[in-house]
């Protein structure tokens, strides 16, 4: 099992992000936010914040906030011929 912050590390380095400034600007939320929910407790992230990495990452809250989660494409579906017109 993968904690959320094990998990943004892992999508960091997916998508080649190299720093945590880099993914808050990404996100478009103040890197002292980021590297709060790192040094301080994760636990109290507050929502838009986390729905902001998960936008950045094309993942969904429940990857993201879930432990026993752990595919990145839990929850998106596969697009269709019908989605790209």
């Amino acid at each position: 099992m993968e904690n959320l912050l094990q998990k943004i590390d892992f999508l960091m380095q997916r998508d080649g992000i190299k720093s945590k400034m880099q993914l808050a600007k990404f996100a478009n939320i103040p890197y002292s936010t980021l590297t709060s929910l790192y040094n301080k407790d994760f636990k109290k992230a507050k929502l838009p914040t986390i729905e902001a990495i998960c936008n950045v990452f094309g993942v969904t809250l429940d990857y993201l906030c879930r432990d026993e989660i752990t595919d990145p494409n839990y929850g998106i579906s596969p697009l269709s011929s019908s989605d790209l017109s």
